[in-house]
């Protein structure tokens, strides 16, 4: 069953803001749903984006969802640019060289990435 989730001023309200913006969090840092090869928000692919707004949808219900993917995706992009700027300071930039950071990668990534 899917949660129902309540918006205003294109912000998540109510009981279930919390799990809305903690499952945002979830699905930008999942490789399989959002890949961290970009190095940029604007070059994610139509069908990317597409496919991290139909994972939001599956889990939560607003009759007018549509209405807030834009600002949904913005949030999106802010939680992605956050998480990369950590993935940069905890494993890139503690490197001497670009070497060493390629060996230093977080367990989630996989090898050829």
């Amino acid at each position: 069953e899917k949660l129902p989730i309540a918006f205003y001023n294109n912000r998540a309200v109510g009981v279930n803001r919390a799990t809305w913006s903690s499952f945002i969090g979830l699905v930008v840092r999942n490789p399989q749903i959002c890949s961290f090869r970009s190095r940029r928000w604007k070059s994610k692919s139509r069908s990317e984006l597409e496919h991290m707004w139909a994972a939001l949808t599956e889990y939560f219900y607003n009759p007018n969802m549509i209405d807030y993917k834009h600002h949904t995706l913005i949030h999106m992009r802010e939680r992605w640019n956050k998480w990369r700027s950590v993935l940069y300071h905890q494993y890139a930039k503690t490197c001497g060289s670009q070497e060493e950071a390629l060996k230093n990668k977080p367990d989630a990534v996989a090898n050829k990435e």
